[in-house]
């Protein structure tokens, strides 16, 4: 009797700790050779993914590149969630792949991170290292802009994560060949902390094109041994645009066989086909759950861009899943930049809590929990949600 008592409780302890949900997330996956079963399986096996990520998951990614194919793959979802059901309800096929629509029921354990809002970013424009804008005349024109692309494509699937902004087609000149670790010198900072706020974002993607160049150079048109060896390699910099600080940067290099036609467009799916084409690819996909797993359970970040008696405007909203009774917590800017040009950090927290009273698309008004007004609050100040 105390053995069946005691699975009794565990039982309920669990099912307190878990919750359901049901999501409806999209998959995508090209047709190789025609195989278009082969496509579909991988489509939905794309969906799962991001319905996994969408309730929590932490995804994790050691993985080499070569050729389109990896060459060592670890991959692991650390998440207590499952998925214990789904079915496809609509499906799209196209020449050159398959989308597929999933509704998913995940079961949500305790150990899944909250993410209860999404967090505005911005994609800017990759720039290129030294040397590499030349080479990109060589088969690969604009393929910054493409890479860009890539990138804000996936993270505008996933809307629980990323509020994701319009990538913008400019890295306005941008030096961050400045960054020393993950530090940024004053003047880099200030320029980003200040694009930030015209851009409207909380966080800031950008990149850069590090080697294109082709392996063994010296024979590329002329080899008898088939198509030549090309390098990829890009880095990947995620900047908190309230800060200013450098929170995510990280280098990934490929290498693939060169087997895209000549005149061949990178914005075609005959690129993005071909051995050169899948390899960055998987690499942009790597790089995105990289940047998934870094903010997906970040606190959303907001200013005080109004302040009207007792109530208090926020540059976030609906579009960052901000409902009316969700808490917020504020802090009085107080930054300085010293005497030796380092920008410090020296806001200050206020004890009252304050409430959202409405929502807009882009815009929230707080209210203290209190029903008093704070005069020390400014323009410009710094509102945390609660979760």
């Amino acid at each position: 009797m105390k053995k069946i008592l005691l699975s009794f409780i565990i039982a309920m302890i669990w099912i307190g700790s878990v919750c359901a949900e049901m999501v409806t997330v999209t998959g995508h996956a090209p047709i190789i050779n025609n195989n278009v079963a082969e496509a579909r399986n991988k489509a939905v096996k794309d969906a799962l993914h991001q319905a996994l990520m969408q309730t929590g998951a932490s995804v994790s990614y050691e993985q080499e590149v070569s050729n389109g194919a990896l060459t060592r793959d670890n991959f692991k979802i650390k998440s207590s969630s499952r998925i214990k059901s789904y079915n496809i309800i609509s499906q799209e096929q196209k020449p050159d792949y398959i989308t597929v629509t999933v509704k998913a029921d995940i079961i949500s354990g305790s150990g899944t991170c909250s993410s209860a809002h999404s967090k505005s970013i911005t994609p800017v424009k990759f720039f290129y290292d030294d040397g590499q804008l030349g080479e990109s005349q060589r088969g690969l024109y604009k393929i910054n802009n493409e890479i860009t692309n890539q990138f804000y494509s996936r993270m505008l699937q996933n809307d629980k994560i990323f509020d994701t902004k319009r990538w913008i087609d400019s890295n306005f000149k941008l030096d961050l060949r400045s960054i020393n670790g993950n530090e940024l010198n004053r003047n880099s900072r200030q320029q980003l902390i200040h694009l930030a706020k015209r851009l409207d974002t909380q966080y800031i993607m950008i990149g850069s094109i590090r080697d294109i160049s082709f392996v063994g150079d010296d024979n590329v048109f002329t080899s008898i041994f088939g198509d030549p060896d090309r390098n990829i390699s890009f880095s990947v910099f995620l900047i908190n645009g309230y800060s200013g600080d450098v929170i995510f940067a990280k280098n990934y290099q490929g290498i693939a066989k060169w087997d895209v036609k000549e005149g061949t467009d990178v914005k075609s799916s005959s690129f993005w086909k071909s051995s050169y084409g899948k390899t960055i690819n998987q690499m942009i996909t790597n790089a995105t759950a990289d940047i998934t797993r870094e903010i997906q359970c970040q606190k959303v970040n907001a200013r005080i861009i109004r302040i009207d008696r007792n109530e208090y405007y926020i540059n976030a909203g609906e579009n960052n899943k901000i409902k009316v009774g969700d808490h917020f917590s504020v802090a009085l800017n107080n930054n300085f930049n010293d005497v030796n040009g380092q920008h410090r950090i020296a806001s200050t927290r206020l004890k009252n809590d304050f409430v959202v009273s409405r929502v807009f698309d882009n815009t929230a008004i707080l209210k203290s929990a209190k029903g008093v007004a704070d005069t020390n609050i400014q323009i410009g100040d710094l509102a945390t949600s609660h979760n």
